[in-house]
């Protein structure tokens, strides 16, 4: 009997030891990082990077850890400005939470080893906390995602899901990083000037820049990752036909889901979206931005949708799709379409004239509209393999 007593707990202590692991990332602090918007503007940004001779992502890479892991974040502060890593949301310690009126900020060339145990899944934020409204601002973030033993659920003993994506919304306002707001490390202030934002991002992205596409199957769960770093409410509206549930809030289980068509999410806030649409389908999940003082909406962006048939190659290509974004469009279109790589995209005015044509060579085509007066357009697309040619209105502001 203590044989088998043995080697059970010696069995559990493996498991154990095989479920938990050490995992450490880099994170080098600059101030002389570098962006593009969609219009071309390069601002000035401040971020972090993996090592010093590299220049910085925006928004920073996404930490990824296992629920159980021991992370370990190796921070060195390479500016000459102070800097410090925020674990939002996350259960740290006071030495390990990077405020700086509660434990210490980094100066220049100085480094420090943060470290957290990765108790439960969920979905974070990381951030700057010295001057925080400048530096979050700058570009000093990031999303942290602790998954369960079982990637494809959404916790322990939670959903299941198919796949998964992650969508980090901010602003920017170029004055701010024209001419950045400085420190005052003596007094430990800053002179705040007005924020009028006059980019509205998902991951780092707008307009025809942002091309994430969340892509799925008809009856299978999609779990999505909706996150709030920046000054605005975000209102996400979520389509009838993607059957959206709410199922988790900064990194915790709801008690009871909720079916919702509009969500809002306030800055530095985080939820787990599930959706599962019963039928094959192409649009957009609308994201307005909104201002807090005044609760209007100063911005949007769109995140492109495509659900197929999962019934088979020959019916899915009778059903082929077709998604436009940003619609209405003023500069730029992007041009969704499903299986049709080899065939044409050809835009058409209210006349029946083409306008536009362009060979599709991959998912997305980028079409530039900003000659076209304004109106209303028709968008089709001929496909190579057999299957019908698909339409849908474009209006041109």
């Amino acid at each position: 009997m203590r044989n088998i007593c043995f080697i059970i707990a010696l069995f559990l202590n493996l498991a154990n030891s095989r479920a938990q692991a050490n995992k450490t990332f880099n994170s080098i602090m600059r101030t002389t990082g570098s962006a593009t918007m969609y219009d071309g503007y390069k601002p000035l940004m401040y971020g972090f990077a993996d090592n010093p001779v590299v220049d910085i992502s925006f928004p920073a890479k996404t930490w990824i850890a296992t629920e159980g892991d021991s992370v370990y974040i190796k921070a060195w502060n390479i500016s000459q400005d102070h800097h410090t890593i925020h674990l939002h949301g996350l259960d740290v310690d006071m030495m390990n939470d990077g405020d700086p009126m509660t434990s210490f900020e980094l100066d220049h060339q100085e480094k420090f080893t943060y470290k957290f145990k990765a108790k439960h899944a969920g979905t974070f934020l990381y951030h700057c906390h010295t001057a925080d409204v400048v530096h979050v601002q700058m570009g000093m973030y990031g999303m942290v995602v602790v998954k369960p033993q079982d990637p494809m659920t959404a916790w322990t003993g939670g959903p299941r899901f198919e796949k998964e994506y992650s969508f980090l919304m901010s602003e920017l306002d170029s004055t701010w990083h024209n001419k950045p707001p400085k420190h005052d490390t003596t007094s430990m202030t800053v002179r705040i000037p007005k924020y009028l934002p006059s980019y509205f991002l998902i991951n780092g992205k707008s307009k025809q820049l942002f091309t994430d596409t969340i892509l799925g199957n008809t009856s299978s769960n999609i779990y999505l990752r909706l996150a709030n770093i920046g000054f605005y409410d975000n209102q996400v509206i979520l389509p009838a036909e993607l059957n959206a549930w709410i199922i988790d809030s900064d990194g915790r289980p709801l008690p009871k889901a909720r079916k919702r068509d509009t969500l809002n999410i306030s800055p530095g806030e985080r939820y787990g979206v599930m959706v599962n649409s019963s039928i094959a389908i192409a649009g957009s999940i609308k994201v307005n931005f909104v201002e807090l003082n005044t609760n209007s909406i100063r911005g949007y962006e769109n995140i492109r949708y495509q659900i197929n048939n999962t019934v088979g190659v020959e019916q899915t290509l009778n059903n082929q799709l077709l998604a436009i974004y940003p619609n209405p469009a003023t500069d730029a279109v992007n041009i969704g379409t499903s299986m049709a790589i080899g065939g044409t995209v050809t835009i058409t005015n209210s006349l029946g004239q083409q306008v536009q044509w362009q060979p599709i060579v991959s998912e997305t085509t980028l079409f530039s509209i900003s000659s076209l007066p304004k109106g209303l357009y028709l968008v089709a697309v001929n496909y190579l393999n057999g299957g019908t040619a698909t339409k849908m209105k474009l209006a041109k502001e």
